[in-house]
């Protein structure tokens, strides 16, 4: 069939049951609990009767319309003229003819809700069952255009009851026989999920009645679409785990319903019912066709070769109901509205959805996969699409299949949703990756969500050992792991990663390959770093000796200079004081001058040669050139109290002198902080000098002769001038030749690095 034909034929059904056309009533209007459009139709606007009873519903809705224009109903039944399924409780009404209404109070109505029943009629004819006398009529429950329902008491059982007849007005031939073939089809299908139908006769005035199980609870659209406070408490109690355990046991329902070779057809969350304990009820049979062809005792309901025209709701059938086509309707036909089921669980909102009325039923009958969500673990994900399959064969077979699967995701969830998790944080990491330059902070991060992608992967199966979701992934986190890990030029941590590798997986035996290759180039690279190493420790060790051998230089050169002059120095000082004992002493004393150490109390007298030299080495270590002298000996006069050594290197000279007096001591040593050249010449005895000193009652030493060491006369000559110059000499030749040869030694290693990433220069 065309998809033109299908469209007239859609049209048509459409059209019979709202008396107008799709195109000329379809408009948007925002429901509340569902964002989708509506149709609006050409029919009687029912108010709501008030004399209903709380608490007790009607087994196929609980729903009432509260205001004209606005649906509030859990089922609203689009039907043909011939139509016998009765509608829900709140369409208990008074009727207002159409030319006493006006167009803004229309009611509206959800495309996921609407019922096409197109004129697909059993050629079964029932018999009359008898009288049906022994109920108690309570109160009306819902009135609809075509039936209502009553609240009654069986006496016999003490039970009450739902009593559902039809309407006097809209009673036809075919009406009463599509009402006495859903009444035998629901008692047909014994199950707990099922209501019951207790009884089916005619009332005393002769009519059509059927009692059945009443059902006290919840349509299951208000807890998946909560629209009143009430709702929402109740609502709050079901999780998405309780939700698919309603599922599994509408599966089995429909299992048993199949067994017994009848396909529902219209399965909805209008048409599942939850009683107070959680019981579970399949309601609204009204479409339900025979799927055997060989069954040994006929029962009047539609065989599905006789479904020649479209039937269904648009928003969740399968293609073979939109097409009509009754020849390819099998258990494959719920299983595809229980996988809209599903995802409306997983999703609140239908599988179907579209801006008009005709875009949704060219959706039917293309049968058009829906979008999902992100967040949707890809399991459940997979059993949805695989049961809302366009072609019949590429569907689930039967219920158990798709309940098994269902079944299995709940056992394995945790494990499944914390694998599609860590699947997702992977495909993140390497889109990241992709889509923005390399740098170091997302090497950081990548590896960070590695990390976590691989560690959610082994939680995953430590919940369930056998997941194969989380098995691949945990091959391919490791896989882009140790991949990133070779970018990075980090081999051990690649190596980390393979080891956790299946061998036998192709990705692992080309990853192989390439740590082999980065080794190589690893070695590589250490090679010319050993070299490049041996090679800044050369230069190195050349600048520091030729900076060394320098500062030698310099210190061999200012010590030699430094001698030459504390020996002029001391040489100077000897012969001042030789040419004042010998000339200028002996003239004073044949001038009758007195020498004497205190010669400044005294006229006429001048001092004795020591002592004229220790004030002159006095003298000259108060100039600010830093040069200081001393004379001192070991036998100081008496009134020379300090005249003694006053350290180490002037006791060290004294014995030195004692030794050898012909030569000099000397070393390099701080003085009040500063580098400097101690030298310390002898001063030996003289002929002019020992009479003084043997007779002398000052002198301390009586037995002197010529050539004693008498003392020592020394210069302390700073150097920390001459070395602060060879710094900044050397700072001046060496620093610049340094930096350069750093800088290349510098150059050569980023060379090598970019070369052979991981080389650690």
């Amino acid at each position: 069939m065309d998809e033109r034909n299908i469209k007239k034929m859609w049209e048509e059904a459409v059209d019979k049951s709202a008396n107008k056309s799709v195109r000329d009533t379809y408009r948007g209007k925002t429901h509340p609990y569902f964002a989708e459009k509506k149709l609006s139709l050409n029919m009687p606007v029912f108010k709501i009767n008030r004399n209903t009873k709380e608490g007790n519903t009607y087994p196929y809705s609980q729903r009432t319309i509260q205001d004209p224009g606005v649906r509030d109903s859990q089922e609203e039944i689009l039907q043909t003229l011939d139509d016998t399924s009765l509608p829900s409780p709140k369409e208990h009404v008074k009727q207002t003819p159409t030319s006493q209404r006006n167009s803004s109070d229309l009611d509206t109505m959800d495309l996921k809700e609407i019922l096409i029943d197109s004129e697909n009629v059993s050629d079964y004819k029932s018999d009359i069952p008898p009288a049906f006398s022994t109920y108690e009529i309570e109160h009306e429950l819902a009135r609809g255009g075509m039936g209502v329902v009553y609240n009654a008491r069986q006496n016999s059982l003490k039970r009450s009851v739902a009593i559902k007849q039809i309407l006097p007005d809209s009673w036809t031939p075919s009406v009463q026989e599509k009402f006495i073939a859903e009444a035998t089809v629901t008692a047909y299908l014994n199950h707990p999920n099922i209501p019951a139908v207790y009884d089916l006769g005619q009332g005393e005035d002769g009519d059509v009645l059927m009692a059945m199980q009443l059902v006290d609870g919840l349509s299951w659209v208000y807890i998946l679409y909560p629209e009143t406070f009430k709702h929402q408490l109740v609502a709050e109690k079901y999780s998405e785990e309780d939700h698919l355990h309603i599922l599994l046991r509408i599966c089995s329902a429909i299992a048993f319903a199949h067994n017994k070779g009848i396909v529902h057809n219209d399965l909805k969350p209008e048409n599942i019912m939850i009683g107070e304990f959680h019981e579970v009820y399949i309601m609204d049979w009204g479409i339900a066709v025979d799927i055997w062809e060989d069954r040994e005792e006929q029962l009047p309901i539609v065989s599905k070769n006789m479904v020649k025209r479209p039937m269904g709701t648009p928003s969740y059938m399968p293609p073979e109901l939109a097409k009509g086509n009754g020849e390819k309707i099998g258990p494959w036909t719920d299983v595809y509205l229980l996988g809209g089921l599903l995802y409306e669980i997983i999703e609140r909102q239908p599988p179907r959805t579209g801006d008009t009325t005709l875009e949704v039923l060219d959706h039917a009958v293309k049968g058009r996969t829906p979008q999902f969500s992100e967040h949707i673990p890809s399991e459940l994900k997979n059993i949805c699409l695989k049961a809302l399959e366009k072609n019949t064969e590429n569907r689930y077979q039967n219920v158990h299949e798709f309940q098994e699967d269902i079944e299995h995701y709940l056992r394995h969830r945790q494990s499944l949703m914390i694998a599609d998790n860590s699947n997702r944080i992977l495909q993140h990491c390497l889109g990241n990756l992709k889509n923005r330059s390399y740098d170091e902070e997302d090497n950081i991060r990548c590896y960070d969500n590695l990390a976590k992608s691989v560690a959610g992967f082994e939680q995953a199966l430590l919940l369930w050992k056998d997941n194969q979701k989380a098995l691949e992934g945990k091959q391919r986190a490791h896989i882009e792991y140790a991949q990133i890990a070779l970018k990075n030029g980090d081999i051990l941590l690649a190596e980390a990663q393979f080891v956790e590798l299946n061998s036998s997986l192709k990705e692992a035996q080309q990853l192989s390959v390439q740590i082999q290759e980065a080794k190589k180039r690893r070695d590589r690279a250490q090679k010319m770093t050993k070299r490049l190493r041996w090679g800044i420790i050369t230069a190195i060790v050349i600048i520091i000796c030729g900076l060394f051998t320098v500062l030698l230089s310099i210190q061999e050169k200012q010590q030699k200079m430094a001698l030459q002059y504390a020996s002029l120095y001391t040489s100077s000082l000897t012969e001042f004081r030789s040419a004042y004992s010998s000339k200028i002493v002996s003239k004073m004393k044949e001038l009758g001058v007195e020498v004497t150490h205190d010669y400044h109390d005294k006229e006429n007298a001048i001092p004795f040669p020591a002592t004229f030299s220790i004030e002159l080495a006095e003298q000259i270590s108060r100039n600010k050139n830093g040069i200081k002298a001393r004379l001192y000996s070991n036998y100081p006069f008496a009134w020379r109290k300090n005249g003694g050594p006053r350290d180490e290197f002037q006791k060290t000279a004294l014995q030195e002198a004692h030794k050898d007096s012909s030569k000099p001591f000397f070393r390099v040593e701080k003085y009040n902080n500063v580098p400097s050249l101690r030298y310390g010449k002898p001063v030996i005895m003289k002929q002019s000098c020992v009479y003084c000193h043997n007779n002398s009652d000052h002198s301390p030493k009586k037995n002197w002769k010529v050539g004693d060491v008498r003392g020592i006369q020394e210069v302390i000559i700073p150097l920390g001038s001459t070395i602060e110059e060879a710094k900044k000499l050397v700072l001046r030749i060496f620093l610049p030749i340094t930096i350069l040869a750093l800088l290349m030694i510098f150059v050569m290693g980023v060379i090598i690095s970019r070369k052979f990433p991981g080389s650690k220069i």
